[in-house]
């Protein structure tokens, strides 16, 4: 189980994982803000909250079942990264079109771990 602290600190990367969701949509183009200004922002959550915990700090029984998704997380977030950068150096719309999908695609997945994470036990 999470502490209360961590409990929030995932739900704030959640919401700001569904809110970079919503702007990455290739049907919400134009968006207000760039993809690349709402993922700072979790990047920016994610560096300041998430990345310098570790499984000590978690107040859980049962670590090892916590574990798996912080390594997912972690590894998720690298991927995004990457995913951003190649999104903000695509020169053709079709480029562009697929990077979004890409990048829809692992937002979805981030999204599952932060949601499977902040309901274990």
């Amino acid at each position: 189980m999470l502490s209360p602290l961590h409990r929030h600190q995932y739900q704030e990367l959640l919401t700001a994982l569904t809110q970079l969701q919503q702007t990455v949509n290739p049907v919400n183009i134009p968006a207000t803000r760039s993809p690349s200004q709402a993922f700072e922002q979790v990047q920016a959550i994610f560096q300041d909250q998430i990345a310098p915990l570790t499984s000590d700090d978690l107040d859980s029984t049962n670590p090892s079942r916590i574990q798996p998704f912080l390594t997912e997380i972690h590894r998720q977030m690298r991927l995004l990264q990457m995913d951003v950068m190649f999104l903000q150096a695509s020169r053709n719309s079709e480029t562009a079109q697929q990077r979004q999908i890409v990048i829809s695609d692992r937002l979805k997945s981030l999204i599952g771990y932060c949601e499977a994470l902040l309901q274990v036990e």
